[in-house]
């Protein structure tokens, strides 16, 4: 046993100890393991440097052959900017395998010993054609062409005097008998053409033929299968397809629709419409850099007229105005401005008005009343929409669509009373109303479909219901709100969709009318053009939308009868119902005879004068 220290003992006690365990044969219990450090492996991913100089090098009995240069002659040419012989390349070709070169020099001399190509084919394959023996090797003269023309214009002269001498030397007698000769000879059909055949060239077309055009395969099946006279033909559709995109017509892909407007296209094959994609891409981008250039250039002024305020204050705020629609990227260490997201001018036809949609859609999404930084982002819009129609007219009117253009000025007017009643913004609106929205409308250009899809809204109807109950909340009568109210529903070129608007407009069951406390005298222009528009569309209504008109005719009467409507307090809308109602009575009361026969029968309309006359006799003598 291996004594082990104990308490007490000195340092000479464990030396002592440490030299008897050194004598002894005894082994330590543990067995102490010390670590083997592992080599580390090279990172292969990094640099590395190669010694050319320790590598062996091969010798060249181990390649499968030298390399050799070929023609070898060839670079010993000098240096010089004319062509190599034909003979040297003649060789080389003969050499290497290549075929050989085919002269066309022929074909490029002047004079008779030029060449001429066949039709519709290049020098080349002539001349290749040529020397395979597939086509004479004949040289066309010019000068001997103009010869053979000459003569043969000669000969023909010649003919035609012969002819005449020979005719005018023979008798009525021998005429007659030559002629009857010739008849029995030739086959009757045949004659007939003959003598007839100059009156069809002379002979004038019908009327019928003038008025009616002449329209390809696709129209006239399409109108054979609306009168329902289209016969069972076992004519493939593809030819009709074919002859649509030849004559690039607009395709009915929806023509089961009950719409006045159906999502047509025009006919056109995959080929074109790639074409078309990669020019609007190229395009486009430059088209939206032209408009980001208008912000500097309407900073100086072009009008030669007095200066508007209004005007110059917008040139003023240029800048500020920039950062409503523009926005800084960077392109390559370089800072462009460009149009933000979801803003395009080139395919938007409303894109100046597009901050006051951002303003309403943050509106609503929290469900907070306007700030006065709303009213800073609506007044830079409309001054800036003011000042590009103003300085730029001809870019506006192309740039807008006018439908567009007037869903997003109305959303103005959802805001609330604090936006639209400001100064500078009633200005600027009555600006565009008057000079911009209701000459279009004037135009037939304001279309507004009730269920189609417009400024980014997915129906009309919806957005127009809204507006005429923002119009009942906080409207107090005020005068932009009524235009863009009246001009919705009476300058929609749409008819059907305008008689709806008007019969929401005018139900009984909304105080509009009631609210719409703005004189006749402020209503002129509007007033005039709803008279005009009216009397000029009375035929259509009562043909096509004879229900519709005689029920927005009833809500006239109504509201008259009523007193929702008076004289005195609704002077613009008394008006508007008075013309209306005083024009039907007129028009089926002093002149039953001009009644077409397509209209309901004289005796519905003597009955509807007679109740219209009724219910309105105590405001109104029509």
């Amino acid at each position: 046993m291996i004594a082990r220290p104990k308490p007490g003992e000195t340092e000479d006690d464990l030396k002592r100890l440490e030299a008897e365990f050194q004598q002894g044969d005894s082994q330590c219990s543990v067995k102490i393991k010390r670590p083997i450090k592992k080599a580390t492996r090279p990172n292969l991913a990094g640099r590395f440097t190669l010694d050319l100089d320790t590598l062996p090098e091969l010798e060249s009995y181990q390649v499968l052959f030298d390399v050799e240069e070929r023609n070898t002659d060839l670079l010993d040419l000098q240096p010089t900017t004319s062509k190599l012989p034909a003979s040297t390349l003649k060789s080389y070709s003969e050499d290497d395998g290549f075929p050989e070169a085919i002269d066309l020099s022929s074909y490029y001399k002047v004079g008779s010993a030029k060449r001429q190509a066949d039709a519709g084919k290049s020098y080349f394959a002539t001349e290749f054609d040529r020397l395979n023996g597939h086509i004479e090797d004949a040289r066309h003269d010019p000068i001997e062409e103009d010869s053979i023309t000459a003569l043969a214009s000669e000969t023909q002269n010649d003919f035609e005097e012969e002819n005449v001498k020979r005719l005018a030397a023979m008798k009525n007698d021998e005429l007659v008998a030559a002629r009857k000769e010739i008849e029995e000879k030739l086959d009757p059909k045949l004659l007939e053409f003959l003598k007839n055949r100059h009156k069809s060239k002379n002979a004038k077309p019908s009327s019928e033929a003038l008025a009616k055009p002449q329209v390809s395969q696709y129209k006239q099946a399409k109108l054979l299968r609306e009168q329902g006279l289209a016969e069972e033909k076992n004519e493939p559709q593809t030819s009709i397809s074919t002859e649509a995109i030849r004559q690039l017509e607009v395709l009915e892909e929806f023509a089961d629709w009950k719409a006045e407007e159906k999502y047509d296209r025009l006919a056109a094959d995959a080929v074109q419409l790639d074409l078309l994609t990669k020019c609007a891409r190229r395009v486009i981008p430059r088209q939206e850099h032209q408009a980001t250039r208008l912000f500097d250039l309407l900073k100086a002024s072009t009008r030669t007229e007095a200066p508007n305020s209004t005007l110059e204050l917008a040139r003023s705020k240029i800048d500020e105005i920039k950062k409503l629609y523009l926005e800084e990227i960077n392109v390559g260490g370089k800072q462009v401005q460009r149009f933000a997201n979801g803003l395009n001018p080139v395919v938007d036809g409303s894109w100046m008005l597009r901050p006051i949609r951002s303003v309403l859609d943050a509106m609503q999404k929290s469900e907070r009343s306007s700030t006065t930084d709303d009213l800073d982002i609506v007044r830079l819009t409309l001054m800036w929409t003011a000042l590009l129609f103003a300085e730029r007219p001809t870019l506006f009117y192309t740039m807008v669509d006018p439908s567009d253009f007037y869903v997003r000025l109305a959303e103005l007017y959802i805001l609330g009373p604090e936006l639209f009643t400001d100064t500078i913004i009633e200005e600027c609106t009555s600006m565009l109303l008057e000079q911009f929205l209701l000459p279009q409308s004037r135009k037939g250009q304001l279309i507004l479909r009730l269920e189609r899809p417009v400024a980014g809204l997915d129906a009309f109807m919806p957005f127009y219901e809204e507006l005429l109950t923002k119009y009942e909340e906080f409207s107090v009568g005020h005068i932009g709100f009524s235009k863009i109210i009246l001009l919705g529903a009476y300058g929609n070129s749409a008819l059907s969709d305008a008689l709806e608007c008007q019969l929401t407009l005018w139900s009984s069951r909304r105080n509009v009318v009631r609210e719409m406390t703005t004189s006749s005298n402020v209503l002129k222009p509007l007033l005039d053009f709803i008279k005009e528009i009216s009397e000029n569309a009375a035929k259509a209504k009562e043909e096509t939308c004879y229900v519709q008109y005689s029920m927005l005719l009833s809500e006239y009467a109504g509201a008259l009868r009523s007193r929702r409507v008076e004289k005195e307090r609704n002077s613009g809308a008394f008006m508007i119902a008075a013309n209306e109602l005083g024009a039907f009575v007129l028009r089926h009361t002093s002149a039953k005879e001009n009644v077409e026969l397509s209209t309901p029968s004289l005796k519905d309309f003597d009955s509807l004068v007679c109740v219209l006359r009724e219910a309105v006799k105590d405001v109104l003598t029509i």
